[in-house]
């Protein structure tokens, strides 16, 4: 876990706390969607948790962060007690980065543990701050926002001084899961030890400790039992059910089946169908499903199965009616005939695509109204449509100012739904996921899901597959590389860069963190083919975050060597006063391109990758390289 993000992230978080729970007690079990992120604090028992598919068994102090929209499982058989400290957050956005590193570790969103080192100071922290929630006084409840920050801090101070850790994975209950999910498969005791990457003789003994026997053992238990719900079923052959649940053939089968139960399997089925005559003819298990039946009957009523049967129709219905167009036009009956173009143009004003999620979903063949959640709207509106509901922080904090031309609504981020709603979108995108809000916003208009994050030159044909645009997009994207062929052919015959010549893009930030950028924005055009070199010692570099490779001042003089610097500065006021220090520092001053004035600045703002900003840009470079 990348702490010093998120605690990046977190200094720039706003907070609400929606409701604080304590309780304390026995035998008791809690599963819930968790319908806020939340801390949860287990004081005290004996518990087994499980957080998504992660479960952890739980004896001492321990803290979770547990994410929005995360499956929450936790019961005992003794007493325990907790608190669960549920909050609603939002990052508030100063440059690209901080946008870039809310979509990369979504904060509020990720579960994580941690076993303080001094649980008794954090245990009277949320005593006194559960003791001011029931007051109920507006001066008492800022003061538990104060203490929620204080939490966090502590929690995160606990990681970076290295003083707290992670709560361990349950690794037996972990392997029980594995056998029930891989039991149709060869699994050996090697085979899930490698999974846990634990040796053979520490799962042996955990496992026997939780469940007082081996997991081979536990596997053989769970393939029989499975086994006679195959063998009732009478729809599989016997050797069709050993192979179903990894065994050999179905003669080792039959002969572990018998050792187990006394019984062989085709004893079993013929005891247990005269059974089953003994039943009146109106008995509701008349018909008993296998698991894979079962699957099938299931799928029958999804949606998956609804937009295939959909497809399937659409395909043989078009051919169908052609022919029957032209059937009845050799008949003469043009009101027919008018009727059944009609429905042909109904059939075509939709289509079925598979988004990154690897949901089918039916859209507009051409959506009119779209909604977009992302930092795609310039590659949207170059492909010459304009959206009526986006997040405007990527319209406003970039170049695509609101001049007028651009009258979309602001849905915020998170988004906000019920904004959405009074927009009557018939097509929402989302440029990066968020459980929850894909199902809420599916029950508005059809929902995509594409990853806003891709370079340009992947990012959008998808973006243009999505709203019917592919060939607009090929000749957008073909006309902008014949631009930057031709820019940097131009500033080469003017003389403002020479064969050879290194550059370095570095970005420079509030915070005083500066990072070199090999991709995005910017780097993407200074390291064209045609343009400029990059530096060996740079691309030598790994990147810590995306495209994002964090440098400090004593590595600056090793790394910023390129023959020219291009800085971006973020436009927040504290920025610009704290790079202007840094320009003082005689270090600064010696790197080259400094000293031949060659380093040239601009703002972030350009630094977005969308089609409409890196047209703009690509005008206007040619001013910067000279300013």
């Amino acid at each position: 876990m990348n702490y010093e993000a998120h605690m990046l992230l977190w200094e720039n978080t706003y907070a609400k706390i929606k409701k604080i729970d304590y309780a304390y007690q026995t035998n008791a079990t809690i599963q819930q969607v968790m319908p806020y992120s939340a801390l949860l604090v287990i004081v005290g028992g004996n518990v087994d948790l499980c957080l998504g598919q992660t479960p952890y068994h739980i004896q001492n102090f321990s803290i979770f962060h547990v994410g929005k929209s995360e499956f929450l499982d936790m019961k005992t058989t003794e007493s325990y007690s907790y608190y669960m400290i549920y909050y609603q957050g939002d990052v508030i956005y100063l440059d690209a980065f901080i946008q870039h590193l809310y979509i990369e570790y979504r904060p509020f969103h990720t579960n994580f543990s941690c076993l303080p080192a001094n649980p008794i100071a954090i245990e009277l922290l949320l005593r006194d701050m559960y003791n001011k929630w029931k007051t109920e006084s507006f001066q008492e409840h800022l003061s538990v926002k104060a203490i929620f920050y204080e939490l966090i801090y502590r929690i995160f101070r606990e990681f970076t001084e290295g003083q707290g850790k992670s709560h361990e994975v349950d690794l037996a209950e972990t392997a029980r899961r594995y056998i029930e999910q891989h039991v149709h498969e060869a699994v050996t005791v090697q085979k899930l030890a490698d999974s846990l990457n634990i040796s053979t003789r520490h799962l042996l003994r955990i496992f026997r400790e939780r469940y007082g026997e081996g997991p081979q053992n536990y596997l053989q238990k769970m393939r029989l039992t499975l086994a006679q719900k195959y063998l009732q079923s009478n729809s599989m052959s016997i050797k069709e059910i050993a192979a179903a649940l990894g065994y050999e053939d179905e003669y080792y089968f039959s002969r572990v089946f018998k050792k187990q139960l006394q019984i062989t399997p085709t004893a079993f089925r013929l005891k247990y169908l005269v059974n089953m005559s003994d039943f009146p003819i109106t008995n509701d298990n008349h018909f008993q499903y296998n698991e894979n039946q079962l699957v099938q009957a299931i799928r029958l009523e999804s949606r998956e199965y609804r937009l295939m049967k959909q497809t399937f129709i659409h395909s043989i219905r078009v051919p169908f009616i052609i022919s029957l167009i032209a059937l009845l036009a050799a008949c003469g009956n043009d009101e027919t005939e008018k009727k059944a173009e009609q429905v042909i143009k109904e059939e075509a004003e939709t289509r079925v695509i598979t988004d990154l999620t690897g949901e089918e979903i039916e859209i507009p063949t051409n959506p009119e109204r779209i909604v977009l959640q992302g930092n795609a709207i310039g590659d949207l509106l170059a492909l010459g449509i304009e959206p009526v509901g986006v997040d405007r922080r990527f319209i406003d904090s970039g170049v695509i100012e609101n001049n007028g031309k651009i009258a979309a609504a602001d849905i915020g981020y998170p988004t906000n739904l019920e904004k959405v709603v009074t927009l009557n979108p018939d097509l929402i995108m989302l440029g990066y996921v968020l459980e929850n809000e894909v199902e809420e916003a599916s029950k508005i208009a059809p929902t995509v899901v594409f990853n806003g994050m891709l370079p340009l030159k992947e990012r959008l044909p998808i973006v243009a597959n999505i709203i019917g645009k592919k060939t607009e997009a090929e000749e957008v994207l073909k006309n902008y590389e014949e631009n930057v062929e031709a820019m940097w052919e131009q500033l080469r015959a003017n003389g403002l860069i020479a064969e050879g010549e290194t550059a370095v893009v570095l970005q420079y930030y509030w915070n005083k963190m500066m990072y070199v950028m090999k991709t995005g924005g910017v780097a993407d055009l200074i390291y064209s083919p045609m343009g400029f070199a990059m530096d060996e010692k740079v691309e030598e570099l790994q990147p810590n975050s995306g495209p994002y490779i964090e440098i400090s001042e004593e590595t600056m003089h090793d790394l910023l060597i390129g023959d020219h610097l291009f800085v971006l500065i973020s436009v927040d006021e504290e920025a610009k006063n704290s790079f202007k220090e840094l320009q003082e520092k005689p270090l600064w001053k010696s790197l080259p391109a400094v000293k031949n004035n060659k380093a040239h600045y601009i703002e972030d703002k350009w630094n977005y990758t969308d089609m409409t900003t890196s047209n703009m840009l690509l005008e206007r470079f040619p001013t910067m390289l000279t300013e």
